[in-house]
């Protein structure tokens, strides 16, 4: 579970999108959910006057003037490119995600359009998107007087002023209200049926454009009307989701996979990746048992079961002093080499070794210390 207030669907998504990258996971299930069941949090955001006293959230109009809440549940299935299945009928591809912090603010509703512009350059620098490239622009969008100058000067900055024809912006706040800790997965739904029909969704309630915002300087054009697309070749959008605690996020869309790049730090693996087996016993007599037990239950397994197994043994059993690892390969493989081993013990297909005597670490979060300096004479007595 991971809450950075409204940009939290974002996040997630990122760190979904590394997980896969990193090999950790081959599917991961994107979830948020927004539900309005404490009136405390109404008085809350009513006090601090981000609530539309009219009921509507207006993003990007001169009428603009605070959010409406709003509750509802999404949930996103991603897999890498190679990982699709021949039933998955995908309906977008992420090019880029990407996190950064505001830092320290003046305050929770004046957030930091430095830092939001420095993310879009990073996640359109990091993917290879050109600015002229975007298509459309799936803002956050609240409706607030403050946060849309901020958040439209960043875009402008960094993507409009780069471009041609000015960059169709929208917020789908505008139709649904705010969900807060599940917007950014609207922004997502967005995006994505943008993809799918070709067209700009239209900005619900918008009457006027807001005067605090140079639209035609920034070179940004809100989207007072749906607007059609080219009518082919790919479509790229991006969404942005900021959380009022100072975390933003942003991710990049599009209706065709981005293309393999000859430099890819991780080549496609046409296997999985063969875990080491390690084992640790207290002795070396107990060592020599445990590779001789694990040789024959190794001739007991099927191939699908290999490396929950070889995996449970490296994390799940505690590691004492004398240790062996075994080269990953098949289950006769291993036992192969477990066995030419018990015979021969400086075959070269199992490494053993001792483990060097451990000393007390005291680790420190940063998180919740009791008082300033916590631990400081600790550290300088040891």
């Amino acid at each position: 579970m991971t809450d950075t207030a409204c940009s939290s669907s974002l996040v997630v998504l990122d760190m979904a999108r590394h997980a896969l990258e990193r090999g950790e996971i081959d599917t991961a299930i994107v979830g948020a959910s927004n539900l309005l069941l404490d009136p405390r949090t109404f008085v809350g955001f009513a006090q601090a006057t981000m609530l539309s006293p009219t009921g509507r959230s207006r993003p990007f109009s001169a009428q603009a003037d605070g959010f409406m809440r709003a509750e509802g549940a999404g949930i996103l299935v991603l897999r890498r490119q190679q990982d699709v299945r021949p039933d998955d009928r995908p309906l977008g591809w992420v090019l880029g995600t990407g996190v950064n912090s505001d830092g320290n603010t003046v305050g929770l509703a004046l957030p930091n359009g430095d830092a939001q512009a420095a993310l879009l350059r990073e996640v359109y620098d990091r993917a290879g998107i050109a600015p002229e490239t975007l298509d459309y622009f799936e803002a956050h969008g609240t409706g607030t007087p403050i946060g849309d100058p901020i958040e439209t000067a960043a875009i402008g900055a960094v993507l409009g002023q780069s471009r041609d024809g000015a960059l169709p912006i929208g917020s789908a706040k505008s139709s649904f209200g705010h969900l807060e800790t599940a917007s950014g997965m609207v922004g997502l739904f967005s995006a994505l049926a943008v993809l799918r029909h070709r067209r700009t969704p239209r900005l619900a309630h918008f009457e006027a454009p807001n005067p605090a915002i140079d639209f035609a300087g920034l070179n940004l054009e809100p989207c007072a009307e749906s607007l059609p697309l080219k009518p082919a070749g790919r479509l790229t959008v991006g969404v942005n989701s900021f959380g009022f605690g100072g975390t933003n996020g942003h991710a990049i869309l599009s209706d065709e996979p981005a293309a393999p790049s000859r430099t890819s730090r991780r080549p496609k693996r046409t296997r999985p990746r063969a875990l080491p087996l390690l084992l640790s016993a207290r002795t070396e007599a107990a060592l020599t048992d445990a590779g001789r037990d694990w040789a024959d239950y190794l001739d007991t397994l099927a191939p699908e079961t290999v490396a929950e197994a070889v995996r449970g043994a490296a994390r799940s059993r505690t590691h004492y002093q004398h240790r062996l690892a075994v080269r990953g390969g098949s289950a006769a493989e291993m036992a192969h080499d477990l066995r030419a081993w018990l015979d021969e013990p400086s075959g070269t297909a199992v490494r053993t070794g001792e483990a060097a005597p451990g000393g007390i670490v005291f680790a420190f979060s940063g998180n919740g210390s009791q008082w300033p300096g916590m631990a400081k004479q600790a550290l300088a007595r040891n």
